[in-house]
């Protein structure tokens, strides 16, 4: 089984820890979810075309984390945003 991983962010940590991915087994990125949503879909595409996962955009946090697809989540996003994003 793989664990399908959705990261809130898209901005630098989160590309990051994409990058970093292609030595991890056993786990894929599947999803990507920020508030500005021309950044979550070039971030999702940065996934696939580096072949860590059938990423996609995803409108709400609530959306990404109700899909079967994921498993985890990855808090990539600025601090100052981390209270309100684990409360969503």
């Amino acid at each position: 089984m793989t664990l399908g991983i959705g990261f809130v962010g898209s901005g630098f940590n989160a590309r990051f820890h994409i990058q970093s991915f292609g030595g991890v087994r056993g786990a894929d990125v599947r999803g990507v979810f920020s508030p500005n949503a021309k950044h979550a879909k070039g971030t999702a595409e940065l996934a696939r075309k580096l072949n860590v996962g059938d990423a996609r955009a995803y409108r709400t946090i609530g959306d990404m984390v109700r899909d079967p697809a994921i498993d985890a989540i990855w808090l990539c996003g600025p601090n100052h945003a981390r209270i309100e994003n684990i409360e969503e």
